[in-house]
């Protein structure tokens, strides 16, 4: 394998929580994927160029306050789900289990 990344694409363990700390300072948090489990990707994608797409059920942004996210899943709409391009992630945080 090339990169540790490619290791944790590769591991076939299951992520069960994710981080992600943003460039400009924003950290994005999927706190529990069980609930996504019939989203898209069980919201959670890792894209082997090191993008990430994922539900983002809590977040701290600007102010450094932790905020809640409501309707991130919708029977109507399905799940909201976020972009990050490689150039944005600055570190990550996951759990596997």
């Amino acid at each position: 394998m090339h990169s540790a990344w490619d290791g944790l694409l590769q591991s076939g363990r299951a992520v069960t929580q994710l981080t992600v700390h943003t460039r400009g300072g924003d950290i994005l948090y999927l706190t529990d994927r069980a609930p996504f489990k019939h989203a898209p990707w069980e919201g959670i994608y890792l894209g082997g160029d090191g993008s990430i797409v994922m539900a983002v059920d809590e977040e701290v942004v600007g102010d450094g306050k932790l905020t809640v996210r409501d309707g991130i899943l919708s029977d109507g709409w399905g799940a909201r789900m976020t972009y990050l391009p490689p150039s944005e992630i600055a570190r990550i945080e996951i759990r596997l289990k």
